[in-house]
């Protein structure tokens, strides 16, 4: 019987990028191009800041960090410093959503493969400022990522064996065959990415400072598959031949201005906006080539002929625009203690589109003998079989996120032999993603059977299918950090942060499902025995989750050494400081 490659996968949780879709709601097929960091910027932080949390940008005065809320920062240090770290994290797992839905049609390999993560992890942080003049000051910022390696790995089991001997007429001769040509031409990826944030500070008065940032960010992964398998002998023939070429591209510039007014030499007030603008595209298109064909070699009456041919293209852009504002303010309440309070709201709105389209030929022959109980003897058979499947759909939809973050800090600073501060930060995040999708699916099998007991059956399937999806999300947050710096000895210094955290999260999601016309029908000997049409059906589904609310704390070590130099080196580790994977290193030299 004719066997079908259109493929039923399940298990792709997380698949839809960061949607966790829940189990009675079904997943969309479009998403957004699968690259990291795109619409985002860098939040600089270096390892010293980090030792007192992930999110201590602005809580305490630096001269890297504090460009992330207004590039006319760069003014306020006098120092010049050049600042580098690695990052030592394992590769990130990494997701592409390409074959979910019983009605999806794609390549064999698609079943039994992966695609292998690569680290999406920056290799590096990099930060340097410059102090030109009293009156003018720049700074450079930068990240990169690279990776390298193989692009699919076969699963548990192979699908050349598994896959393929249902297809040739003695299945034992598969594994016999002697191998002609066995060749993997390619099965390669890598990717590639940088991105750079330039700052520039003027001081028209002695009151008002202020500063200009443009940054911009380049992505690119290849993924290249090209595998085939030939085996000619005088009675078999296995002939297979995989093509894929995927692709991800990514594209962001961001432009900003702000200034800063120094009330006095206590009391300091600023505003910063910022535009960033981007555009990503995701591409897969692959071809499936499977020629299979057997005979016995004592009688040549019987044979098995097996052949498919199945061609996919997936699509995938993201046009996005993020538009950000923040509001500083800062007094020294007295020569010890500081307070600063930042305000900052970011918007960012992704406008999605993408299209599917796929097609499966497929022809098979077969002689066997079938067994009669009746008359208790076998009778020689043929079937031969015809299908063709298509699917194809377009897709649009725009994804809002928005983000309010407030904070309060103090900071204590006693002689430079110690400081300390704590602080207040309330976040609102939310997510609003809608999806549009409409396909099309069809389906037809032939199926014919000659000598013993002839006849035919056709089976045929079409539908048009409109899906309206939507997900929204709303994250409140409070984190209460605190950080201790102890000078030990000169230039030596212990570093101990910890901060708790409050999560109460909200989200739901539904999808509206509608078909206009949908047919099953089947036919045998010419005669339609089974005949479904339905015409504007309807599917309605919705999930409303339960609030969650997490509390969470973290603990921090570190240490901080400063030569006279003005080489300084600071380290810092998490969890248990005995495994080295937990531990980062930063190296800053001032001159």
């Amino acid at each position: 019987m004719l066997k079908t490659k259109s493929k039923i996968i399940l298990g792709l949780t997380g698949a839809l990028w960061c949607l966790s879709a829940f189990a009675e709601v079904p997943v969309p097929q479009m998403h957004q191009p699968s690259l990291p960091y795109f619409m985002q910027r860098i939040s600089f932080q270096t390892v010293t800041l980090g030792i007192f949390g992930g999110n201590t940008s602005g809580l305490v005065m630096d001269k890297y960090s504090d460009l992330n809320w207004n590039p006319a920062f760069v003014l306020a240090d006098s120092e010049n410093a050049v600042y580098t770290d690695f990052n030592y994290l394992k590769p990130a797992a990494s997701y592409y959503n390409y074959y979910s839905g019983q009605d999806a049609v794609s390549p064999n390999w698609y079943y039994d493969t992966q695609i292998n993560s690569l680290q999406t992890d920056p290799l590096y942080n990099f930060a340097f400022v410059y102090k030109v003049n009293p009156n003018f000051s720049f700074g450079i910022i930068n990240r990169s990522l690279f990776d390298y390696g193989p692009f699919r790995s076969i699963s548990d089991w192979r699908y050349y064996s598994t896959g393929t001997n249902a297809r040739v007429y003695d299945a034992s001769a598969y594994n016999e065959l002697e191998l002609k040509t066995v060749e993997v031409a390619r099965n390669q990826q890598k990717i590639w990415g940088t991105q750079t944030e330039i700052f520039a500070g003027y001081k028209l008065s002695s009151q008002i400072d202020i500063g200009i940032k443009a940054g911009n960010y380049i992505f690119r992964q290849w993924g290249d598959l090209f595998d085939t398998r030939y085996s000619g002998k005088l009675h078999s023939l296995v002939d297979e031949k995989n093509d894929e070429d995927f692709r991800i591209h990514g594209d962001q510039a961001e432009f900003g201005a702000g200034f800063i007014y120094h009330f006095d030499h206590n009391m300091d007030l600023g505003i910063y906006a910022s535009v960033l603008n981007g555009q990503s595209s995701e591409k897969n298109i692959s071809f499936d080539l499977s020629d299979y064909w057997s005979e016995r070699a004592t009688d040549t009456n019987y044979y098995s002929i097996d052949y498919t041919y199945l061609q996919s293209r997936h699509s995938y852009s993201a046009d996005g625009l993020s538009p950000f504002f923040t509001i500083i303010f800062q007094k020294a309440i007295n020569p010890i203690i500081t307070l600063r309070s930042f305000f900052s709201y970011r918007q960012t709105k992704n406008d999605i589109s993408g299209s599917i389209n796929a097609a499966d030929t497929a022809y098979s022959d077969r002689t066997f003998d079938s067994y009669d109980y009746n008359n208790q003897r076998y009778y020689f058979t043929r079937d031969e079989g015809f299908r063709k499947t298509e699917f194809s759909l377009t897709g649009i939809g725009d994804e809002n996120e928005k983000d309010f973050k407030w904070f309060v800090s103090l900071i204590f600073n006693q002689d430079n032999k110690w400081s300390a501060f704590t602080a207040v930060m309330l976040e609102m995040q939310t997510n609003d993603l809608v999806l549009n999708e409409e396909s099309i699916y069809s389906r037809n099998a032939f199926t014919q059977r000659f000598f013993y007991n002839p006849g035919s059956e056709e089976q045929y399937n079409y539908y048009l299918k409109n899906y309206r999806y939507e997900y929204n999300s709303k994250l409140w947050s409070a984190i209460i950090p605190v950080g201790i710096n102890a000078n030990i000895i000169d230039g030596f210094s212990l570093l101990i942060g910890a901060d708790l955290r409050f999560d109460l999260l909200e989200k739901s999601e539904s999808g509206d499902m509608l078909y206009p016309e949908r047919i099953e029908r089947i036919t045998q000997n010419g005669t339609i025995t089974i005949e479904d049409i339905e015409t504007d059906r309807p599917e309605s589904y919705n999930s409303h989750q339960p609030k969650e609310f997490t509390k969470t704390s973290a603990i921090h070590f570190g240490a901080f050494y400063e030569h006279s130099s003005g080489l300084r080196l600071a380290i810092k580790t998490d969890s248990d400081i005995l495994d080295k994977s937990y531990w980062k290193f930063g190296l800053e030299y001032v001159f």
